[in-house]
């Protein structure tokens, strides 16, 4: 069974129509630090973390950090590890 990142509380929301940031190029909208840095893997970052889908993957029953590939879950009660993610992009119509 999966868990979508996107649950009543859309974990991927504050990442819309972000530019992609990655370790040499910083694109996310905080001056002082690399978002790509801090969670340790390239996404669409706005103000760091609500979702990391290249971070590291740590595991069950590891304790999440900002590192850790994940997403909000639902009400935003907990981050979950990903084992698995599947992207999957179409055109808007």
């Amino acid at each position: 069974m999966t868990e979508p990142c996107l649950t009543d509380t859309d974990a991927l929301y504050d990442h819309y129509n972000m530019k992609f940031s990655t370790f040499d190029v910083d694109k996310d909208f905080v001056p002082e630090i690399s978002c790509a840095d801090y969670g340790q893997g390239a996404w669409w970052y706005n103000a760091c973390l609500t979702s990391n889908l290249n971070g590291r993957y740590l595991g069950p029953g590891i304790p999440d950090d900002h590192t850790s590939n994940s997403c909000k879950g639902f009400n935003n009660v907990e981050y979950r590890p990903l084992k698995v993610v599947m992207m999957m992009l179409r055109e808007d119509s």
